[in-house]
């Protein structure tokens, strides 16, 4: 791997595996979180379809079956509904615990490490990101485990209605691929081009808050 370079797949296995040695339940969760999650978005666009079938299907007569689909209907969408937020409430939670353990973990390696590392700003620099890993829900460990059983399921979702889409026009579908492909090549090569920056970056997070220490000092 280059110097400066992110590998992603690379992070995202090592997350998977620390996952797996801590609890290897989440991982099962994580994969049926993200099928009702993905199936979830489809419920609001089957029932017209199913609601028009049953009156096109009985005409006059479709009062009793039309009520007797929607039971039924309602049933299986309030199922999905409650397992996917369920599910998602757990796994997210859960989550919460691997990044404290995270932490847990974090803190002994800098309290066992060797001393002239205490005073290295170079050593910093390169490593700031990691102990920043687990600060809070929205940036490091606990942003990417989200990620992690988020991202297949609105994969799933976008896959699903891609087909649809060809299904009405295949412009509308080479369009589409287009502009998500394209989203997510800025936002890879944004995101690689900051992480090559991370020890500037640190660098000078570092002056900044040695210099407002001295300034309040004297204030």
């Amino acid at each position: 791997m280059k110097k400066g370079h992110l590998n992603h797949s690379d992070v995202v296995g090592r997350l998977l595996i620390f996952v797996r040695t801590e609890n290897k339940s989440q991982l099962v969760r994580m994969i049926f979180a993200a099928l009702f999650i993905a199936i979830q978005p489809f419920l609001g666009v089957v029932l017209p379809k199913i609601a028009i079938g049953t009156i096109e299907r009985y005409g006059k007569d479709a009062t009793l079956p039309l009520a007797k689909v929607m039971a039924i209907y309602c049933v299986i969408a309030g199922f999905i509904g409650f397992m996917s937020a369920y599910l998602s409430r757990v796994t997210d939670s859960e989550n919460i615990r691997l990044r404290m353990h995270y932490l847990a973990l974090l803190s002994k390696k800098i309290q066992n490490m060797d001393y002239k590392y205490v005073e290295d700003a170079t050593f910093r620099e390169k490593n700031e990101r990691a102990m920043q890993a687990g600060s809070s829900s929205g940036n490091g460990i606990e942003l990417l485990l989200n990620l992690i059983y988020k991202a297949p399921a609105y994969l799933l979702t976008l896959i699903a209605m891609a087909v649809v889409a060809f299904t009405l026009s295949p412009i509308v579908l080479v369009m589409t691929v287009l502009h998500c492909v394209t989203l997510m090549w800025v936002s890879v090569k944004t995101h690689d081009y900051e992480y090559s920056l991370k020890e500037e970056k640190s660098k000078a997070q570092r002056r900044i808050s040695y210099f407002n220490k001295t300034t309040h000092d004297f204030s």
